[in-house]
């Protein structure tokens, strides 16, 4: 089942962690980024602060729903994710067991009040469990129909590989922005295999997102001839990359959500392109699997 969500979705991530707003500011975003068309919300059980905190961010999606009424599930597709969790003191902890997986499935179900989940994502692969019995589990709840489509998060092309024969996949959520360009072959990898890609901090993060004009000056003459912000420019930068490719920024305003709608309407010439050289594509296709996962320890913000 191929995943037909447009280009542009929200990701909720800053709704529900560190620097949150408060609750009433991030229903009327969630309620304003479906009045305005954003086909996408994509949440986590791990959206929160700390594990006291579990679930937060899918309570709060939930609320926005009861609010916005039956006609949310016309317009929106919602997607959350298991395989994660937030300890005592906030940090991140893989957890990619079947039992978990089933259980924490369950869990974002009744959090969501649904009876299934349309999209459900591995957060992240778990260095401890094959990645092939976490998604061989998530394909189980698929059967049972627990799970409309199934997701993987911070995958790379020969993980995605591993996992194809075991399960459809739908999407693959990953990091991509212009400071962040690891992920460009896995991002044409899923348009050939017609697999949505979403990009997560498609701004750079939220460290480097408010200085984004200054850490590229090349922005702003683009910009300038769009019409269009610095920040607009690097989503449309983002989705410039392949067809496949979904943005999910985390907007935690009104404006900010109108902004990233502008963005997706953008469309970048050959000569804007030309001021952010990209590296040469290289082709995985045919690339035989590693026998074990290829896991690197990413910042802090890439824990989600």
């Amino acid at each position: 089942m191929t995943l037909n969500v447009g280009r542009l979705g929200l990701g909720t991530l800053p709704l529900a962690a560190e620097g949150r707003p408060d609750r009433d500011q991030a229903l009327h975003t969630l309620e304003h980024a479906v009045e305005t068309g954003v086909p996408l919300l994509d949440t986590a059980d791990s959206y929160c602060l700390t594990d006291a905190d579990h679930g937060y961010g899918e309570h709060l999606l939930a609320e926005a729903m009861r609010r916005f009424g039956p006609r949310w599930f016309d317009r929106v597709t919602v997607a959350t994710k298991g395989g994660l969790r937030r300890g005592p003191n906030g940090g991140w902890h893989q957890h990619g067991r079947p039992e978990y997986l089933r259980r924490a499935c369950d869990d974002s179900l009744a959090r969501l009040g649904l009876d299934s989940l349309p999209l459900y994502q591995l957060h992240r692969p778990d260095p401890a469990v094959p990645i092939e019995d976490s998604v061989g589990a998530l394909d189980e709840l698929r059967q049972a129909g627990k799970i409309q489509q199934i997701g993987v998060s911070n995958f790379d092309i020969e993980m995605l590989e591993r996992v194809r024969p075991i399960a459809p996949i739908s999407t693959v959520q990953n990091r991509l922005s212009l400071f962040d360009r690891e992920e460009l072959e896995t991002a044409r990898h899923c348009a050939h295999l017609g697999i949505a890609f979403l990009a997560w901090g498609p701004l750079g993060g939220r460290r480097r997102a408010p200085q984004l004009a200054t850490m590229l000056p090349a922005l702003a003459p683009v910009a300038e001839r769009h019409g269009a912000t610095p920040h607009e420019i690097a989503l449309a930068w983002v989705l410039a990359q392949a067809p496949s490719v979904v943005v999910i920024p985390g907007c935690t305003s009104p404006d900010m959500v109108d902004s990233a709608q502008r963005a997706s309407r953008l469309r970048l010439t050959p000569t804007d392109l030309d001021q952010f050289p990209l590296p040469e594509p290289t082709d995985h296709r045919h690339d035989s699997a590693p026998a074990t996962p290829q896991w690197r320890d990413t910042p802090e913000e890439s824990t989600r």
